[in-house]
């Protein structure tokens, strides 16, 4: 970064120019027919990636006449709540709605796109956009508002100069985001493959009613595989009916406190106060519970903390009455395909899925005897913790990574106003 502070002490030591984003850019208006789209490629804000995470190109064309024709080095932005820091530095050009807030940088003014783009995608930015958005349910942004936000012009050397910086961050921050992405692929992968005995057993739909029971070789040792249904070996208890608070003596485990990976959020904590009612869905470290309605159904947890917590009504605890299977090992096993096959046949297709204690007491599962059971927790313990655990593994450094990024774009943005 010297480079840098020599370009500034060089070029701009006495300050930038600051200019309201309407002096810089504007909001074009011009349409394209849907039939004549550039590049067929259409973006509604729905298909802006959240944390600015680019874009995804719609499946559909929308069924409209006409839509807002964007071009390549124009930015969209998100203009609908939840924003999520939603932007993309167009690559293409192609068609958008007015639910996004497209940038288009005027000929006379010497900024850069990436340069404008960085200053745009910035926290300062997005407190900026989102203080005044209007609106009760899906409040939008004031795009004449947006305009007014001021923006630094120093010379096009230094506009350079930070944008290689960030794109060093921004790089670095995408390959170890490619290769968390080739992890889960490898995690599930083995997961699939270790839990995999008898694929005819756990397909749904075989005539044997009775105990399956077949031979695997692992790791040159043979082992017998018991099949069994989760209704003979576990019991279920529908959570507790309450309303979560901000504060309390015990969290209160909702759905949407359970993240697709089975672990718990950390954020959006709601709490109840224990009594002689809810003390009795009281969790212990290890305890189980899993998605009963929703599009989220079938999603379990293992609860790891010490700290009280209350599991609410959408939820089912499951308490094995075997001592031959190992909660970490189901909940492994209700992450694979096996499971996912048997959940998705079981659910009931109604217009809001319920997967009950019904439902759930028909899953069958392979038991292996505990000394296998442990072996395969072990190895896709490791795999949790590498893709999916934010302390440590890739996420923390992916985090980590970010972290610094944020801190280095709002330092490197932020220039001395020139009097």
């Amino acid at each position: 970064m010297s480079k840098l502070k020599e370009l500034i002490d060089r070029l701009c030591l006495n300050g930038v120019v600051y200019k309201p984003l309407g002096k810089i850019a504007s909001i074009p208006t011009e349409r394209v027919n849907i039939k004549h789209l550039p590049n067929n490629l259409y973006i509604g804000v729905e298909n802006l990636i959240k944390d600015k995470g680019g874009m995804i190109p719609a499946a559909e064309l929308p069924v409209v006449n006409d839509v807002i024709k964007f071009k390549t080095d124009d930015i969209l932005i998100g203009n609908i709540r939840p924003y999520l820091k939603k932007i993309w530095l167009a690559d293409k050009d192609g068609g958008t709605n007015g639910d996004v807030v497209l940038l288009r940088i005027n000929n006379d003014i010497p900024i850069t796109p990436k340069f404008l783009y960085y200053i745009v995608s910035s926290d300062s930015f997005f407190f900026f956009h989102n203080q005044y958005a209007k609106g009760a349910k899906m409040p939008r942004g004031d795009k004449m508002k947006i305009m007014t936000f001021p923006i630094p012009v120093p010379p096009l050397e230094v506009q350079e100069e930070v944008v290689k910086i960030l794109d060093r961050f921004s790089n670095y921050a995408a390959e170890l985001q490619a290769e968390l992405q080739a992890r889960k692929e490898q995690y599930e992968y083995y997961r699939n493959l270790l839990l995999t005995f008898n694929p005819s057993a756990c397909g749904c739909g075989t005539d044997d009613e009775q105990e399956i029971k077949n031979v695997t070789i692992w790791g040159g040792h043979n082992y017998e595989i018991t099949w069994k249904t989760m209704g003979e070996i576990a019991n279920f208890k529908y959570g507790f009916t309450a309303k979560g608070c901000e504060n309390g003596n015990a969290r209160y485990i909702r759905i949407t406190d359970i993240s697709e990976l089975g672990s718990l959020l950390p954020s959006d904590k709601k709490y109840i106060i224990l009594d002689e009612e809810s003390v009795d869905y009281l969790l212990n470290k290890n305890d189980i519970v899993m998605a009963r309605t929703g599009a989220t159904f079938g999603k379990t947890l293992i609860y790891e903390d010490d700290s009280p917590a209350v599991y609410a009504s959408f939820l089912i605890k499951i308490t094995f009455n075997d001592s031959n299977i190992l909660n970490r090992y189901y909940w492994h096993y209700s992450k694979s395909k096996h499971y996912w096959r048997q959940a998705n046949q079981l659910v009931s297709k109604g217009g809001q899925p319920q997967f009950n204690a019904n439902s759930l007491s028909q899953v069958i599962i392979p038991i292996p005897p505990l000394e296998l059971q442990e072996k395969i927790v072990a190895i896709l313990d490791r795999f949790e913790t590498l893709v999916n655990d934010l302390t440590q593994g890739l996420p923390a450094e992916i985090a980590a990574v970010k972290e610094q990024y944020e801190y280095y774009r709002n330092k490197l943005l932020t220039f001395k106003q020139l009097a």
